[in-house]
């Protein structure tokens, strides 16, 4: 099971959302069954191909996972998954 946890930014957009553990096999089962619990999500989080947005940053194990991959990574038991949203403003 993953321990997932969501920077403060997403709290914005997905104001319920929260630090949890999530039985997923690889990254992109963990997104679908975030979006089964925060609907809407992994339209925020994947492109139209799949991959990770350019806001978007996911570590695993505190390695950043390059957006330009489809987030198959699989998952191992008691990953730290952390899902980043970059901040951009004037």
């Amino acid at each position: 099971m993953a321990k997932v946890r969501f920077t403060s930014v997403l709290k914005n957009f997905f104001p319920e959302i929260k630090e949890e553990n999530i039985d997923a096999t690889d990254v992109s089962d963990l997104i679908v069954k975030i979006n089964n619990k925060y609907p809407g999500i992994s339209d925020y989080l994947l492109d139209e191909s799949g991959k990770l947005r350019g806001h978007v940053c996911l570590y695993i194990r505190d390695e950043v996972i390059p957006r330009d991959k489809k987030p198959e990574l699989i998952l191992k038991p008691n990953d730290q998954v952390l899902i980043y949203q970059a901040i951009s403003g004037g």
